[in-house]
């Protein structure tokens, strides 16, 4: 049985599969794919006109007041998007095989992946954790995983 590993937050995603070499009995994550979310990647300043929200007068005298250029759903509606490629990602590269798939992402990413993976993929076990894996090398993600029993450790224990 095949297990994939998908780690995620934000910004990027990466796309990992166990293997197990037989002769040793070591288990490894190997990277097939990563994904990177550009918006994210930049700040305010560079994506919106304006670096904040304007301000405005209502009324003459009155004062100032914040106006609301919805960036927040602005920035929700690119991590919903980034969520559907990887979730299309991740079908490609599993199509046909089965398996599981272990999702560790950060709460919102988690939340909005739940919603795109059945979409696209079909078929499989998802096992979903709520830790940010994203920018951790492939053996620290092993580990992460293997105690939280979701994955084999990556050495196989000595009797």
């Amino acid at each position: 049985m095949t297990r994939w590993v998908v780690v995620t937050d934000a910004r990027r995603a990466r796309l990992l599969r166990l293997e197990r070499d037989e002769a040793t009995e070591v288990h490894r994550l190997v990277e097939l794919e990563a994904l990177v979310h550009a918006g994210r990647r930049q700040r305010p300043s560079e994506v919106f006109t304006e670096s904040r929200p304007g301000l405005r007068a209502s009324d003459p005298g009155a004062g100032l007041h914040a106006t609301d250029d919805h960036r927040e759903r602005h920035i929700e509606e690119w991590d919903r998007r980034f969520a559907r490629d990887v979730a299309r990602a991740l079908a490609e590269r599993i199509r046909g095989t089965g398996g599981t798939v272990v999702l560790a992402a950060s709460e919102h990413m988690l939340g909005l992946l739940r919603e795109e993976l059945p979409r696209f993929v079909d078929g499989v076990d998802v096992k979903e954790y709520a830790v940010n894996l994203a920018g951790a090398r492939p053996a620290e993600i092993h580990d992460a995983l293997a105690e939280r029993g979701a994955l084999p450790p990556r050495r196989r224990p000595t009797s």
